[in-house]
């Protein structure tokens, strides 16, 4: 993410970007030969199948060179003598037992095109890569491989791709860097050498120059492989039109005047560690957070030295917080144990202090001390959470701002929605939380989360009975409903029902009531780059309607920074699923880009909307602490997981209130 450019606003400006998309061409005239398959004893498994298929087509390699497995058919583009075939039997270990299968063809015709012959591309493409690459459990073809035996794991830099199917196909290839554990993508580790972690780090924030520069050797590999059915990539990226959005105001306009309000009075602090730490780091710590909120315009003072705490049980950890209560302390630092960050024993303290106590607190991992001490964005963001914890508000979008669009920020609700999949080790079912974020107030910073867990993924009644709680809620502040909501959907990773459509909800409770929602792809593969192959300037918007055949559906994308040093960019994707304000698309691209801008971390552009980034956060939220919960104390059953991990919270910042259901 980067800092807010204020001073960038004014009229929208067109440049051309290159993307990661290639065309597609196909050789005229040429010939295609189909078989069909016939395999006994019959088997269902799509699976077996195809590793069947695999390897009667490489047993037989002298007759069935170059031939392609679909779908019950084998296509080649020369005529294959049937009677050639010597090896029709295929062994198949299954479990303990070798199966035996025989494989027969039945010439099925010639066609003059592949479409005619009825072949999928991206089945086509994925079978001949797979010949020549190794293939990852989670679909990454590698290309690169960094092995460290001593870890027992490899980096391995690996690409995916998507064909576009319209009338003149585009392939969408992407760059992914892994884990490998020689068998499956790793995602967590207990330790891992600063070489391995350098090395992910290194091959994951690459520019964009290196970026594309890999693009276009994945284009030459995967070309290669498919070239013998008579299709060609085109060597040059895929060209198109992108605009550049404009800033909204924000108010204050310098990231120096970063709060709208903030704590006038002196405020009294104390630093508790529970676990052992280095004095002199402490100290810099201590003295460059207090110069940070210095500058800021807040005057924190420490009240004794930082204290080791050593606590044994429960009744410890209340007695600490009711001595700082007595010493009229009322801001404390945490400072806990990575391995205590997401255990009971950080619930039980983080309850004591808020409460049974009413202290505000923060929580930091001593651990990450080491390089968080001299990084000054880490003081920035401590600031900004300790003054919102206090009461403090956040810079703004100017209420001005809105003018220009069809809904008034008072009657106007933003909502975020999400849904995380977690596992106990003691459960075999698969977990799923549910979280939905919606604002209260009018300038969409103050917002109440619900959660709750399910065994559904996506659970449609349970979204839709949250939904209508935070309407409650709004009706509840407000004395009416709102006559406008903005609900962005995190993307689903199902086929059939992607996202629950609440406007059903809305409408039910007041049929006024407009909805424009939208799914929103955060981890979109797109990328784009100037004609000079430099990066394009953060907000770069593209209209993606270049990869739809009728271009029905209203998608784009917008290009954000990451990292302090904005080496590394990504793109994310928005898909408008509803529109009852009928804004025009400079609209709805700026309303998308505007609440991006709304504070989140750091004073910094989000990727997504502020709504969506909350309830993401705080589905994960809920998941960890289920999983922290059932490490102290197992849990029985799921009903106690469904009936006891739910949560209502109002949410300023980073502080967290329960919210009272009567």
């Amino acid at each position: 993410m980067k800092s807010v450019d204020h001073h960038q606003t004014g009229k929208m400006s067109n440049l051309i970007v290159k993307s990661n998309y290639f065309r597609l061409t196909f050789l005229p005239n040429i010939i295609i030969y189909k078989y069909s398959v016939r395999i006994s004893p019959n088997i269902d498994d799509e699976n077996d199948v195809r590793n069947i298929m695999k390897r009667f087509i490489k047993q037989n390699s002298s007759v069935l060179f170059e031939c392609y497995y679909e779908n019950g058919f084998i296509y080649s583009r020369s005529l294959i003598i049937i009677n050639r075939i010597r090896n029709n039997i295929v062994n198949l270990r299954k479990g303990f037992r070798n199966e035996r299968f025989t494989i027969n063809l039945k010439y099925n015709g010639q066609f003059n095109s592949l479409a005619e012959a009825g072949i999928d591309l991206q089945k086509l493409f994925r079978f001949f890569v797979e010949k020549q690459k190794k293939l990852i459990n989670n679909g990454t073809f590698a290309l690169n491989e960094y092995p460290f035996p001593k870890d027992g794991i490899s980096v391995i830099v690996g690409f995916r791709f998507l064909i576009i199917p319209i009338p003149d196909p585009l392939i969408l290839i992407s760059r992914q860097v892994i884990f490998y554990d020689g068998k499956i993508q790793i995602f967590e580790y207990k330790s891992i050498s600063d070489e391995a972690d350098k090395t992910f780090g290194d091959e994951l924030n690459c520019g964009p120059k290196k970026e594309f520069e890999f693009f276009r050797k994945c284009r030459a590999e995967i070309e290669n492989c498919i070239e013998s059915f008579g299709i060609k990539i085109h060597s040059e990226l895929f060209e198109t039109n992108g605009t550049l959005l404009f800033h909204p105001e924000i108010i204050p306009d310098s990231p120096d005047k970063p709060f709208f309000s903030k704590p006038s009075n002196t405020i009294n602090f104390a630093i508790l560690c529970f676990h052992p730490f280095d004095s002199d780091k402490m100290e810099k710590f201590e003295e460059s957070f207090v110069k940070k909120t210095k500058k800021f315009g807040m005057n924190f003072e420490k009240c004794f030295e930082t204290q080791f705490v050593d606590i044994r049980n429960d009744s410890e950890i209340a007695t600490v917080f009711q001595n700082l209560k007595i010493r009229d302390i009322h801001f404390v630092f945490i400072g806990l144990s990575a391995c205590s960050s997401s255990d009971y024993v950080f619930e039980k303290i983080k309850s004591n202090a808020t409460s049974d106590h009413g202290l505000v607190t923060q929580i930091f991992i001593i651990e990450k001390l080491d390089w968080n001490i001299e990084m000054p964005e880490f003081y920035s963001s401590l600031a900004i959470k300790s003054c919102l914890k206090l009461g403090g508000q956040p810079n703004i979008i100017d209420p001005t701002y809105w003018n220009a669009f069809p809904f008034k920020p008072e009657s106007t609700m933003v909502v975020g929605t999400s849904c995380y999949q977690f596992k106990l080790d003691n459960i075999r079912k698969n977990l799923f939380s549910h979280s939905i974020v919606a604002s209260m107030d009018t300038e969409f910073c103050q917002n109440i989360s619900i959660e709750r867990v399910s065994i559904k993924q996506n659970d449609k009644q349970l979204f839709e009975e949250i939904f209508e709680s935070l309407l409650k809620e709004y009706h509840k502040e407000h004395g009416k409903y709102p006559k406008n909501i903005i609900i962005f959907h995190g993307k689903r990773r199902i086929h059939d029902d992607q996202y629950t459509d609440l406007k059903t909800t809305a409408k039910s409770i007041d049929e006024r009531i407009k909805v424009t929602s939208f799914s929103i792809d955060k981890s979109s593969p797109i990328r784009f780059i100037k004609n000079d192959d430099e990066k394009v300037p953060i907000g770069t918007c593209v209209d993606l309607k270049f990869q739809q055949s009728n271009g029905s559906t209203k998608e784009f994308a917008i290009c954000s920074e990451i990292g302090n040093e904005a080496v590394r960019y990504k793109t994310t994707k928005f898909t408008v699923i509803n529109d009852d304000s009928r804004m025009s698309e400079t609209q709805i691209k700026h309303l998308c880009y505007a609440m991006c801008h709304i504070y989140f971390d750091n004073f910094c552009i989000n990727d997504v909307p502020f709504s969506l980034e909350l309830a993401q956060q705080f589905a994960k939220k809920a998941a960890k602490k289920c999983i922290g919960r059932n490490d102290i104390n197992r849990i029985d059953s799921i009903d106690e997981i469904i009936e006891n991990f739910s949560r209502k919270v109002r949410i300023h910042g980073y502080l967290e209130v329960p919210v009272d259901d009567e």
